[in-house]
């Protein structure tokens, strides 16, 4: 009992200086845990992962709600960064990985929508737009049909390094381009969750404070990083209902086996929901604001 005391004493004050200094915490918490408790190296480096994934989320939550943070930078950096950190990975983990590392670089890249849609009616842009001759709906549909290029960019990005790293999709070509498409409507498709909270939200800084709420449930109580037989009984069922895993599930069907399977029509069932839901919603809070 006293050694887990100790324990959680040394990680809030890890915590602590990770989140002022901006430092890895496991710097810290791998040579503590080792050295002082005794900890096999393996299950310290599992169990500093796991503690830096919340650290940092909470921290980041903080900074972004005071406009302290960069988010598109942030998200290019955290595809980067999550990518090199499994580098020494096992080849054999790459048809698991790569695949959830695409659907996880389309839902974060969609959040600056709402963030990029707040800052620009804060600014007037919008305000503009009323005196020319264009429908109401076209300052919505012109950026959302241009960030489905960032998209296709952030996948390109992740399969690039996946097959740096090794990975050989097992698809081919029609099943990778399959699941870039598939990738692209995700995304495309969330980002009309955040453009509402972009039209609802009073700045900027509280645009991204929201869309976190939203995102970090669905990234990471998924099957992106880990497969489902490996997490606990009562994790796996909330896991499962997470509407992300099934379109991770769907990529790597599609990317590793060019197989249209039933979760690639649940996950384009479920991209249909969401723009049935909330574009309308969007365009009618749009509309009342500007």
């Amino acid at each position: 009992m006293i050694t887990l005391v100790l324990i959680f004493v040394m990680g809030l004050c890890v915590g602590l200086l990770g989140s002022m200094l901006g430092i890895g915490g496991g710097v810290l918490i791998i040579p503590l845990l080792t050295l002082l408790f005794g900890v096999d190296i393996k299950t310290a480096i599992g169990a500093s992962i796991i503690s830096v994934i919340a650290t940092s989320s909470a921290a980041g939550a903080v900074y972004v709600g005071h406009g302290m943070t960069h988010t598109r930078l942030g998200m290019v950096l955290e595809i980067a960064t999550t990518l090199g950190a499994v580098a020494g990975g096992m080849v054999a983990y790459l048809p698991t990985l790569i695949p959830g590392i695409v659907a996880y670089g389309a839902v974060t890249t969609c959040v600056a929508a709402g963030t990029q849609l707040r800052d620009d009616m804060e600014k007037g842009v919008f305000d503009r737009f009323r005196s020319l001759p264009i429908a109401r709906i076209a300052p919505l549909a012109g950026p959302m049909m241009a960030d489905l290029i960032r998209y296709a960019l952030a996948a390109s990005l992740s399969l690039t390094m996946g097959i740096l790293m090794g990975y050989r999709p097992g698809g081919g070509v029609p099943g990778v381009v399959a699941g870039v498409l598939l990738a692209m409507l995700t995304g495309w498709s969330l980002a009309w969750v955040f453009l509402y909270i972009g039209t609802i939200a009073k700045s900027a800084s509280s645009v991204s404070s929201l869309s976190l709420v939203v995102m970090l449930p669905l990234t990471f109580v998924s099957n992106a990083f880990v497969p489902v037989d490996t997490l606990p009984d009562w994790l796996q069922t909330v896991v499962r209902l997470n509407p992300i895993s099934l379109v991770i599930t769907a990529l790597r069907d599609l990317m590793n086996d060019a197989a249209v399977t039933a979760q690639v029509g649940y996950a384009l069932l479920g991209c249909a929901i969401v723009v049935a839901v909330f574009l309308p919603l969007t365009v009618r809070s749009y509309s009342r604001k500007v």
